[in-house]
């Protein structure tokens, strides 16, 4: 919502003339009898203001929720010498048609964290404004948007859960944590307190957490919203818009797209519809889609896909085992490994006559009956950033490439990957890429 300059300034006018008015009478510089028409021209225009939305700089001034059927979101984004800094936003609901519908929210629990160019924690204390990283509470709001009070929250059971692995957040061991699986879990604390990671890792994406609340026999379940970023990645540099490309499947653990033996390693929610694409605007999700569709802003994201492949002279192109059409139906030819595949899907995204784009490479694989291979999830790296020279890329090179290779023994599937000498496992690994030759290649 734009600042209401108008409103604000004669509201605060009104405000400063009616105070300034009621001081001089109680000092005998005006009097009250002919100062009362005045002080209620004043109170007219404050009351009129206070019952009207008002956008103050960081404030907003008098929501109508009577207004909102059943849920309004309200956010906002914040700049720093015109660069987009993040955007948090709360949403505000009316249950009152629904008996014994509770509401639970995460205080503190919408986030963004911007590490800089070299991966430095905005909390870092070796900034001078380190960003103040706020312990997460929380609270529950019955049918008539009441909070409930601290002495009955005392008598509820909630826990805080938070991943164990590739997580960019780290909380104190001095909580009686229970570990199970991949996570861990804390009972009993109204507060927990948190911090995050030193260094940057793109890879580390597992940044959730979870706290339940069991209240009058109703369990209620919230998620915190957290979001990382590093100053010079796509699209946090200044820019207000992200283009994404995502797995279209409801999958977890499938770790990178990849096709083994013709097969892609997840189900997609539609046949052949392997990825969606996504545009974000300001932090926020505002579309989501494999097609050509409307955004959460009223206008319309038009889709293309492609496969990106370099053009040689005329109908010489990179070989490429995959093809998509322009609404993102994908189909798989055939392993071409030995010639260098193209394999890297590119969608773009036209908005507002504005052409956004992203490309994800797609791993493909052969392996005979019996065998598996993948790349381990978290290894290697996921993009590189070339400098205004096309020399000197950047990359997060903290973790290198490796393979995980299975093989059914006794018909149960075993990871061979590092029994080189009992399975005579041997890895062979080559640059693959090509500059144009037009003696191989004619």
């Amino acid at each position: 919502m734009a600042e209401t300059t108008e409103d604000n300034t004669e509201y605060n006018n009104a405000v400063a003339s009616y105070t300034q008015l009621k001081a001089d009478i109680a000092a005998e510089r005006a009097m009250a009898a002919a100062s009362q028409e005045q002080l209620n021209e004043y109170l007219t225009i404050i009351n009129r203001y206070d019952k009207i939305i008002r956008v103050e700089g960081r404030k907003i001034h008098h929501l109508q929720v009577n207004t909102i059927t059943n849920f309004s979101t309200y956010k906002c984004s914040v700049y720093h010498n015109g660069i987009y800094i993040g955007t948090a936003s709360i949403v505000i609901r009316n249950d009152l048609d629904k008996k014994d519908a509770y509401t639970l929210i995460i205080n503190n629990g919408t986030q963004t964290f911007k590490y800089d160019e070299a991966g430095v924690s905005p909390a870092s204390d070796s900034l001078d404004n380190p960003q103040v990283i706020l312990p997460l509470s929380f609270t529950v709001y019955d049918n008539l948007g009441n909070a409930l009070a601290d002495d009955i929250i005392d008598k509820c059971k909630f826990s805080w859960t938070v991943p164990l692995e590739d997580t960019m957040l780290k909380v104190p061991d001095s909580y009686d944590w229970i570990i199970q699986d991949d996570y861990k879990t804390v009972e009993g604390e109204m507060y927990l307190q948190y911090t995050i990671r030193d260094k940057y890792d793109i890879k580390k994406s597992n940044n959730k957490i979870k706290l339940t609340v069991d209240y009058k026999d109703m369990n209620l379940v919230a998620e915190t919203d957290f979001t990382f970023v590093k100053e010079g990645e796509p699209g946090t540099n200044g820019t207000e818009f992200v283009c994404k490309i995502v797995p279209n499947t409801q999958n977890t653990g499938f770790g990178y797209p990849m096709i083994l033996n013709g097969n892609i390693n997840y189900t997609p929610r539609q046949s052949n519809k392997w990825f969606n694409a996504q545009l974000w605007h300001n932090g926020e999700k505002i579309f989501d889609g494999s097609s050509s569709g409307n955004t959460t802003e009223g206008k319309t994201a038009n889709v293309k896909w492609t496969i990106l492949q370099n053009k040689y002279t005329t109908s010489i192109y990179d070989e490429t085992s995959l093809s998509v059409t322009n609404n993102g139906t994908f189909s798989y030819s055939s392993y071409k490994g030995a010639n260098s595949p193209a394999n890297i899907v590119k969608v773009i995204i036209t908005y507002d006559n504005i052409e956004y784009y992203a490309t994800m490479p797609v791993i493909t694989a052969t392996a005979v009956s019996g065998y598996g291979v993948s790349l381990i999830e978290d290894t290697g790296f996921r993009y590189a950033i070339y400098s205004a020279d096309g020399r000197k890329p950047q990359y997060d090179n903290s973790k290198p490439f490796e393979l995980k290779i299975t093989k059914v023994i006794n018909n149960i599937t075993e990871d061979i990957s590092t029994l080189t000498q009992t399975n005579g496992v041997n890895y062979d690994w080559n640059i693959r890429g090509r500059i144009y030759d037009p003696v191989n290649r004619s």
